[in-house]
């Protein structure tokens, strides 16, 4: 991207202690990469909260899993977490 970039990836990584950080143009970026470093497997299931934006379900699909949406807890943006467990199916890969 330029050199500006490259320094606020240093500067970045350098204050998270780490080694490395990149810049990407958008949260979507940002998610998709995220899902891909997990390595997620076709079919794999991955909860999303249905008050999110639509990319962040459009993310998982593109890293090979498969969104399923959770109702939310109003004003929290969290998903209820036993809804969390009833949406996840035995035998199966959620993350």
């Amino acid at each position: 991207m330029g050199d500006c970039t490259r320094r606020f990836e240093e500067g970045f990584a350098r204050l998270c202690n780490v080694e490395y950080a990149v810049a990407v143009n958008s949260g979507t970026s940002a998610l998709e990469i995220a899902y891909r470093y997990l390595s997620l497997k076709p079919g794999d299931e991955v909860l999303v909260p249905t008050d999110m934006f639509s990319a962040t379900a459009a993310t998982v699909i593109f890293a090979s899993g498969k969104p399923v949406l959770t109702e939310s807890i109003r004003r929290r943006s969290a998903s209820r977490p036993m809804r969390c467990r009833r949406a996840s199916r035995p035998g199966r890969e959620v993350w």
